[in-house]
């Protein structure tokens, strides 16, 4: 017995043939592309750094830099 899903994949790829696409990138496109990467990136570290601090804040307690914040923290 054929299994269900090349059934269905068959069935998809009969019912869309491959058509041409005519498609144009100018200048512009490939700045946003590359400030998408580079926006990515930075968010990637970021988030990186956040989950960092976090799991030295599991192990250790409290950074140094936090300890400071109490004196001006009204309470």
């Amino acid at each position: 017995m054929i299994p269900a899903k090349h059934v269905l994949m068959v069935f998809m790829l009969s019912c869309f043939p491959a058509m041409n696409v005519y498609a144009y990138l100018d200048p512009g496109a490939g700045s946003i592309i590359l400030q998408a990467i580079i926006a990515s990136v930075a968010v990637g570290l970021f988030t990186i750094k956040s989950w960092w601090y976090r799991l030295l804040d599991l192990f250790k307690g409290k950074h140094e830099h936090e300890e400071s914040d109490d004196i001006t923290r009204p309470d």
